[in-house]
């Protein structure tokens, strides 16, 4: 979902993100995220911000890179993702 609550973008548009996990007690953090249409196609193309993200699949695929040790209760990522420039539909 975007910031008004739907899941619709505007094409070739980028969208700075953040993704926040967090778990009382938890030390340790990590994640792995992809942008699929209906049909489960990849879509758009994500852009690493900072050294704890990382880029797969051609930029199909965001991760953690050396997932955050010792961050005690919570960790946030920052990225971006590109929409695609034609409709996925």
């Amino acid at each position: 979902m975007f910031g008004n609550g739907t899941n619709e973008y505007e094409l070739g548009e980028t969208y700075d993100m953040s993704l926040t996990i967090s778990e009382a007690g938890k030390k340790r953090w990590g994640f792995s995220m992809v942008a699929r249409d209906a049909n489960n196609n990849d879509v758009g193309t994500w852009v690493a911000s900072g050294p704890n993200t990382q880029i797969n699949g051609g930029g199909t695929h965001i991760a953690h890179q050396s997932a955050p040790n010792n961050i005690l209760d919570s960790f946030t990522y920052n990225f971006s993702w590109i929409a695609p420039s034609t409709s996925a539909n």
